[in-house]
């Protein structure tokens, strides 16, 4: 059950009515009841600044001194090594009176997890030495039976959707000149669906979709090349394809309520 979270963004506070990591710091210090903690989960270790960095520090300590079993830090990509090393060894200062904790640091990537993105995540994992030691031989060991997940299969079926097609001006070999609503023309890339989608993080995306250019799978269209539709996107990440559009759904309705507000 989660008994607590934060967020930066202000959409999710608003939504969800909950506090940005200062607030919910702040809050821990000043309460005397602290919400029941056994896992620490936070992703986007790249945004925080000095800052948020002290917040976090203060919910780390309280989470470990109230019994946590396992903590997990995580970055997007590949951060600077001394920044990694430095939030390590802070959480094994925090824990060292807990003989039955391990802290380990790992990369973990798409392309051998058999995900559809090839993203790439640097990971602290503070858990039992049992889970830590296993957590880890599961990022090295290979699979004979794996496969690799491509674009595809996050895909809606050919003629389901008929949207996100580019205004083409140019073809070239693999490679789209486009136009914009601005009258100017762009180049992108046009990447295969029956690969690994490359991480949005690493790769240049297109500004008004935040996601790259494929070659359409339907038929008797305008154009030969689409950008990956923003619920696609969302399966790449591993959300089924119909959480993904209910996802999308509700996100519009909340901003057209905004707009007649």
């Amino acid at each position: 059950m989660l008994t607590a979270s934060t967020s930066e963004e202000e959409y999710w506070q608003l939504q969800h009515d909950i506090p940005n990591i200062e607030t919910f710091a702040k809050r821990l210090v000043n309460n005397t009841a602290q919400p029941p903690v056994e896992w620490l989960i936070v992703t986007n270790m790249e945004k925080y600044n000095s800052t948020t960095s002290e917040a976090l520090r203060t919910i780390i300590r309280k989470a470990t001194t109230q019994g946590a079993t396992q903590c997990i830090l995580m970055w997007t990509g590949k951060p600077p090594d001394k920044i990694v090393d430095e939030w390590e060894q802070y959480i094994k200062r925090e824990t060292r009176d807990r003989t039955d904790l391990q802290t380990a640091t790992r990369t973990a990537r798409g392309s051998t997890a058999q995900a559809y993105i090839d993203t790439e995540h640097t990971i602290i994992l503070t858990a039992g030495r049992r889970v830590t030691e296993a957590w880890s031989r599961s990022l090295v060991d290979e699979d004979p039976y794996a496969q690799t997940g491509t674009i595809e299969n996050a895909m809606d079926a050919p003629n389901e959707s008929y949207t996100g097609y580019f205004n083409v001006a140019r073809l070239g070999q693999n490679r789209v000149h486009t136009v914009n609503s601005q009258g100017h023309t762009q180049e992108h890339e046009i990447y295969n669906t029956n690969k690994i989608s490359p991480s949005f993080h690493t790769t240049p995306t297109i500004s008004a979709q935040g996601t790259i250019a494929i070659a359409t799978n339907d038929a008797e269209v305008t154009s030969p090349v689409q950008t990956i539709r923003p619920w696609e996107a969302l399966s790449l990440f591993g959300f089924t394809k119909e959480d993904s559009r209910n996802c999308c759904l509700r996100r519009n309705s909340v901003g057209e309520r905004q707009k007649r507000q």
